[in-house]
C-alpha cells in the first residue's frame, strides 16, 4: 500500500512529528509492541518535558556540537512546545530546578494526547514491525521492508539507548545501505558503571550538590546511588565524557 508518508518509529519524536503534521494517509512503524515506551519512563513515569528559561541557554549543554542544533532547537524551542501540550489540554508544571511536567505528572497523559492527535492528523499505527530494509525507488519514493511505499520518508526511531524498549541501533546498517554516513554512537545521558561498584546496599541514597569529575570535566549537581552504578543529573550531565577506563571522582 501506498502512504503520503511513513514515519520509522513511534517514540518520542515520531509521534510528536505525528500530532503536529496533518496528512491524507499517513503510517507510523513501531517496533515493539507498543509505542512510546521510552516516554512512558521518562522522569521515572512523570514525564520531564522539558526545561524552563531561554532556549539559548540549551546550546551550551549539548557540548561542543551545540551550534549544530541551534536551528532546529529555535524552531521549535522549548516555550513554543509547552504552548502545544497546554494548548491541547495538558496543563504543565514548573519545578525550582526548571524542569517541565504535565501538571498530573503522568507520562500516560503526554502519550494519550500523542497518539490522539496522530490518529486525528490521519496517521495510523502499526506495531511490532520494524524497519528491516528501505529502498529509494526511480521515482524517488521509498519502499520499506517490501511492502510500505510513501512520498516521504521520516526515520525517528532514535539511537542504541535502551535496546529493550526497540532501541537498539538496528536502524544504523540499513542507513549505511542508503549512502548515509553514520557516525559511531556514543553515550550520553546514562548512569556510569565502575569495576568493583561498593555501594549497592546504599541504593536510593542521594545528594545535593556533590562535585563530580569525570576525566577532568566537572559538575556540581546531585547525584544518586543506585543497585549497580552512580546516577543522578551530576552523573548523567557528565555522561557524555566517559569512556571505558575513565576516572570517576
Amino acid at each position: 500500500m501506498k502512504y503520503d508518508a511513513i514515519i520509522i518509529g513511534g517514540g518520542a519524536a515520531g509521534l510528536f512529528c505525528a500530532a503536529a503534521t496533518k496528512i491524507n494517509n499517513g503510517l507510523i512503524l513501531e517496533k515493539s509492541s507498543a509505542p512510546g515506551r521510552k516516554l512512558l519512563m521518562a522522569g521515572s513515569g512523570q514525564c520531564n518535558l522539558t526545561h524552563g528559561g531561554d532556549i539559548k541557554d540549551f546550546i551550551n549543554h549539548y557540548g561542543e556540537h551545540g551550534k549544530k542544533v541551534r536551528s532546529p532547537l529555535y524552531k521549535v524551542s522549548n516555550l513554543k512546545m509547552m504552548e502545544f501540550f497546554e494548548s491541547h489540554g495538558i496543563p504543565l508544571i514548573e519545578r525550582e530546578d526548571g524542569k517541565v511536567f504535565p501538571e498530573s505528572m503522568r507520562a500516560s497523559d503526554v502519550l494519550n494526547l500523542l497518539m490522539h492527535l496522530a490518529s486525528v492528523n490521519g496517521w495510523n499505527m502499526k506495531t511490532g514491525c520494524p524497519a528491516e530494509s528501505i529502498k529509494v525507488q526511480e521515482d524517488g519514493s521509498f519502499l520499506v521492508n517490501g511492502r510500505h511505499e510513501a512520498n516521504k520518508l521520516i526515520i525517528a526511531c532514535g539511537g542504541c539507548s535502551i535496546p529493550t524498549t526497540g532501541s537498539d541501533g538496528s536502524i544504523f546498517p540499513i542507513l549505511e545501505k542508503l549512502g548515509l554516513e553514520v557516525v559511531e554512537p556514543a553515550p550520553a545521558l546514562v548512569p556510569l558503571t565502575v569495576q568493583e561498584y561498593p555501594y549497592t546496599e546504599l541504593s536510593g541514597i542521594s545528594f545535593k550538590n556533590a562535585l563530580v569529575t569525570v576525566d577532568g570535566h566537572k559538575r556540581v549537581d546531585d547525584v544518586l546511588f543506585t543497585h549497580t552504578n552512580f546516577s543522578g543529573p551530576g552523573i548523567l550531565n557528565l555522561s557524555r565524557y566517559a569512556k571505558p577506563g575513565s576516572t570517576l571522582t
